[in-house]
């Protein structure tokens, strides 16, 4: 990509964002706080940043969104001249505050960083900032308003709530009035999952006919997330089967997937088969959306994401006023408007 970002405007079409400000709804930590919509505030390349030190503290470059996410980042704050240092781990709270010491004493400009866990990385936030950094925290909401310089979120509750309504109308389309369900999580103890979790049940609570029957943690991984599904559709095989299931991104998605079919368990609503929704549209999830094995998926994408973190952390640096919030907007994907979103689901 140039040192130009682009993002989504509407349905899947291209152009420059600019930003507009709207109130945020409490989301999972109660925040009231304003609230972008738009995909990137802000800033651009100027000399203000130029040789600045940043650091990027995320999770592990093992899971396929957090390279993208992380690479994205570094490399659009190194295209404006600043000095980027990226720390991860796997979802490992004691491990990501090291990391934060380890950052605050190099004295940065600023600490972009992606919580392990939302609660436990409170403290090293409110050190950093004690200390002059601007901590610009993103993907979801830490668990306490207020502590960081700058939040650039996802719309996670929206990811929840896509994951909800695909796997209700793909139900209905089968003619399932009644039936078990379950989740292929990601890490809970981050505020992304915690907020998917949150928008999925809401949604499927005005929908009792369909049972929640387990929330299961796979930290992102989709070894683990066929390993659960095995074991739910094992479980629940004599009481009617598990109708349904969302993994909270493709990958995860697509294991629960693997897992139906070695249980020969029949998949998709053309085979009147169990139901399974995604996000975090991945590479392979296009052409299983395609194909009808995985019936909807979501945007909240790495490089837009990064994209818009980025730009928000040069404008605040350069001194732009921003609102406290800047939410990305997503996208549910279907089989009618998967193809707009190709492009996008690439990594």
């Amino acid at each position: 990509m140039s040192k130009q970002s682009f993002f989504r405007l509407g349905q899947g079409t291209v152009g420059m964002v600019t930003v507009g400000v709207l109130a945020l709804a409490a989301v999972g930590c109660g925040s009231s706080e304003s609230s972008s919509s738009a995909k990137g505030g802000g800033g651009s390349a100027s000399g203000s940043v130029s040789g600045k030190k940043a650091f990027v503290i995320s999770c592990s470059d093992e899971v396929p969104f957090c390279n993208a996410y992380n690479k994205t980042i570094a490399s659009r704050l190194e295209a404006a001249g600043m000095k980027v240092t990226t720390l991860t781990d796997a979802f490992d709270a004691g491990l990501q505050n090291q990391h934060m010491n380890q950052a605050i004493a190099q004295h940065p400009a600023a600490i972009v960083l992606n919580a392990s866990n939302s609660s436990a990385i409170v403290p090293a936030v409110k050190r950093a900032v004690a200390a002059g950094v601007k901590v610009v925290n993103t993907d979801a909401p830490l668990s306490s308003d207020g502590v960081a310089s700058l939040q650039v979120v996802a719309d996670h509750q929206a990811m929840g709530r896509f994951a909800a309504e695909g796997l209700v109308d793909g139900l209905q389309k089968e003619g399932v009035d009644k039936g078990s369900v379950f989740v292929a999580a990601g890490a809970l103890a981050s505020k992304a999952a915690q907020e998917r979790v949150e928008g999925f049940k809401t949604t499927m609570a005005k929908y009792p006919q369909y049972k929640i029957v387990a929330v299961d943690d796979t930290s992102w991984d989709q070894n683990k997330a066929t390993q659960v599904a095995a074991q739910r559709l094992a479980q629940y095989r004599s009481s009617g089967g598990i109708k349904g299931a969302y993994g909270m991104n493709d990958l995860l998605a697509l294991g629960v997937i693997k897992a139906a079919k070695q249980a020969g368990v029949k998949v998709g609503v053309k085979q009147k088969g169990v139901v399974v929704v995604g996000g975090n549209c991945l590479a392979p999830g296009i052409p299983a959306v395609k194909d009808g094995s995985l019936y909807t998926s979501g945007t909240q994408t790495p490089v837009p994401q990064g994209d818009a973190v980025a730009k928000n952390t040069i404008a605040l640096l350069e001194g732009q006023k921003l609102p406290p919030v800047v939410t990305v907007k997503e996208y549910k994907i279907t089989a009618d408007n998967v193809n707009q979103f190709a492009g996008e689901c690439t990594f």
